[in-house]
């Protein structure tokens, strides 16, 4: 098996990294998973923070999410859906994910 490289010192590269991981047939078979299955009934839904593209229109605050988890908070960043992982929206994010990350572990 080929060693793996090291994972990139940016922020932005290392969520898409950690994701490129699975292969795409992985990536699929997560995805159709989790849609099809949704949470158990018997597992509360899990505390969520959104983290909202402000460049975005939208019809309710919380995208439809709050039927599916127990949102905590919405924070907006900056770029739309496809920018806000990009620079330069991508370094606000990710200090608003590290944030969230600290908050939620105490």
């Amino acid at each position: 098996m080929a060693a793996r490289p090291a994972p990139p010192a940016s922020q932005h590269a290392l969520a898409v990294w950690l994701w490129t991981l699975l292969n795409a047939e992985q990536q699929s078979q997560a995805l159709r998973r989790w849609l099809l299955a949704g949470p158990p009934e018997a597992v509360p839904p899990p505390p969520t923070t959104l983290f909202r593209a402000r460049d975005v229109a939208r019809a309710t605050p919380d995208l439809g999410w709050a039927g599916r988890v127990r949102l905590v908070a919405i924070l907006e960043v900056g770029g739309d859906h496809r920018t806000m992982l990009a620079p330069p929206h991508g370094a606000s994010l990710a200090a608003a994910l590290r944030e969230a990350i600290l908050a939620a572990v105490g």
